[in-house]
């Protein structure tokens, strides 16, 4: 007859163990801050001449300035 495969037996994690994980997933999933000025402006694409494709197909243009001062 066939004999029943064994489960392996189901452990508690420790309270390290658990923290470290928690720590693994809030890095992870970061803080939500955009960091650059680039990730918080919402384009899909920028183009070479200056035009940024944005969400729901619309277009903007940028203007570069070579000296502010």
């Amino acid at each position: 007859m066939r004999e029943k495969a064994e489960k392996p037996a189901k452990r508690k994690l420790t309270r390290a163990e658990r923290k470290q994980i928690e720590a693994v997933i809030r890095q992870a999933k970061g803080d939500g801050k955009a960091h650059t000025v680039q990730d918080s402006i919402p384009f899909q694409n920028m183009f070479p001449d200056g035009l940024c494709r944005l969400e729901g197909g619309a277009f903007s243009k940028t203007i570069a300035f070579e000296d502010v001062n």
